[in-house]
């Protein structure tokens, strides 16, 4: 296994620790006035942008297109699996709203890779095209 794949190990761990915690230890998340959807999509960004970078890792030759699709694909599975793990925790409940703010940040993360990952493609050719007009 890639290193890159265990840093999405690891904090697919985190994300998995602190939504195992009971509802009544996370209820002052409420109380000092944060959305619990703005935290869910906000905890899938980093796990989107190591995804995607771990897939370009792994997978050199794929588009960034198709990384970006697998990206989205990958981590809104892990958000629904993260979401039924809680059914039977006590005061946490699975909830569709809660999948939804995953995959937005999937989403936003993914295509904040993607154009990053396209624009250092594009300055590396760049690159590479100005050293071989200096031959």
């Amino acid at each position: 296994m890639k290193p890159a794949w265990t840093f999405c190990g690891l904090y697919a761990c985190v994300i998995l620790a602190l939504t195992s915690a009971p509802g009544d230890e996370l209820a002052f998340i409420t109380q000092i006035g944060v959305s619990d959807l703005l935290l869910h999509a906000v905890m899938y960004i980093p796990l989107a942008i190591l995804v995607f970078r771990a897939l370009g890792i792994t997978y050199p030759d794929i588009s960034t297109g198709r990384r970006w699709l697998q990206t989205v694909l990958i981590c809104s599975a892990f958000g629904a699996l993260d979401e039924l793990h809680q059914l039977p925790i006590p005061g946490r409940f699975c909830q569709f709203p809660d999948w939804v703010a995953d995959t937005f940040g999937t989403i936003l993360a993914a295509t904040g890779s993607l154009l990053y990952a396209r624009r250092a493609g594009l300055m590396l050719r760049v690159c590479r095209y100005n050293s071989s007009l200096r031959k």
